[in-house]
Order: structure tokens, then sequence, then C-alpha cells
């Protein structure tokens, strides 16, 4: 029986990246112009940018290797994403067919980890009617910056909010890139370390554009569309 469904963001929930990459121009252009003296490729279009997403682990590898910034700028980028991200009027979608997959655990704690900030994920969920659905919100602005994915501190925080004994249940982590399963190995690691029982399973997402079949680490579910996720959950719900 699964105790908690625990989602990330961008391209798992939120079919975010026409608006990633408008806001990352724009938060560029005011915050680290000299970003463009690079005239890196993966600006230059949605598509280069949405090529690129799916090719590096998260966002902090892309900026380091990229956009050649120090842990420091990234911090600082990092920190003024939410304040740009809500400045910003261009609609994110929730990928077709999800909230009927959203609904259907209508019974079971559902919640988000993610490096999109809080108020963002809040809103955009609340503007498609799922925000009832989900009870704790673990965003890019509630974790030190050096203890984000895949660090496990937000999955404590989160089971903490849950009020959920990762002891007493099955909890998935639905996630599109290869971090979030390090983050899934990380705090089953922690728990059985500190003598916790778990059931920590981690289901990879393949329909917004990633490649779990060629990550080093491998999640112990791939779903391709959101049909093959719903059934992943049936019968991860019925074991």
């Amino acid at each position: 029986m699964i105790k908690s469904i625990i989602w990330d963001y961008d391209g798992t929930l939120a079919d975010s990246n026409k608006k990633n990459y408008h806001v990352s121009l724009d938060l560029f252009k005011n915050e680290a112009p000299q970003i463009f003296d690079l005239d890196p490729p993966n600006l230059r279009s949605l598509e280069a940018f949405s090529t690129a997403l799916t090719e590096y682990e998260d966002w902090k590898e892309l900026y380091s290797d990229c956009y050649h910034l120090d842990d420091n700028e990234i911090e600082r980028l990092g920190k003024l994403w939410t304040k740009y991200q809500l400045n910003s009027d261009i609609r994110t979608d929730i990928f077709p067919g999800l909230d009927r997959v959203i609904k259907k655990h209508s019974k079971t704690k559902q919640a988000v980890i993610s490096q999109n900030g809080t108020d963002n994920i809040i809103s955009v969920l609340k503007s498609h009617d799922l925000l009832e659905f989900f009870s704790v919100f673990i965003g890019i602005d509630e974790i030190p910056f050096e203890y984000q994915k895949p660090h496990y501190l937000s999955m404590i925080k989160c089971l903490e909010q849950l009020n959920i004994d990762p002891a007493q249940g099955r909890i998935i982590y639905v996630g599109d890139h290869e971090v979030d399963t390090q983050f899934v190995r990380a705090s089953q690691k922690y728990f059985s370390e500190n003598g916790i029982d778990n059931d920590l399973i981690s289901v990879a997402t393949s329909y917004g554009g990633s490649t779990p079949d060629k990550w080093v680490t491998r999640p112990d579910y791939i779903a391709d569309s959101i049909d093959e996720l719903e059934k992943i959950l049936d019968v991860l719900e019925g074991e």
C-alpha cells in the first residue's frame, strides 16, 4: 500500500520548459548578463534549452558547465528564481492526464519536492484546480543550497511535515532526472544507516523528454507515458 506519493515538479508534474526558458533569459539579462557573452547554444532557442535540460542531472550542473558560474553565483541566481517566475505571465501546463492520476490517489498524502520556487509551484497547481490534493511543498527556497537534491534533507523534512514514518508504508518519489533517483538512493541510505526500515521507491518519467534508460543510477520503474505511470502506481498500491 502506498503511504505517500511525492512528486518532482519541472518535467514531471509541469510542462514548464517554455516558461523556464523565458524566465532564464530574463533572469540572466538582469542579473548575470555576462552569460550572453559566452553565447551558450542552449539559450538560442526553446528547443535547444529543452534538450540541454535532459542532458544534465539538474540545473546547477547546467549553470556550472554551460554558463561557467561558480557555486556562489549559482546560489545567488537560484534565490532570485522564484521572484522571476512569479513575475512571468507565461502559463505553465500540467502534463495532460496527470490530473486524473493525482485525483485517483486523492486519499494518499501527496507532496512536491522540487528545485523550483514553492510559491510558483503552488500558484500553478492552484490554477489547474489541483492544489487541494497536495499538503506539503519543499521548494528551492525551503532548503539550503548545499542540501538540495540529491541530498536527503528535503526527504526528511517532507516526511516530517506529512507526519509519515518511513518505516510504516511505501513512499513513492516520481521524477524525471537522474538526480531524482540519486535523491531516493541517498534517502534510502540515510534511513538504513540510522536503523530505519523504509520502502522508498524511485519512479522515473520520460514523457517530458528525459532518457532514464541511459542513467547510471537506475530507477526502480520507468514510465514512458502518463498511462504507464498510472499502471505502475496501481501495481505499487496493490502490492
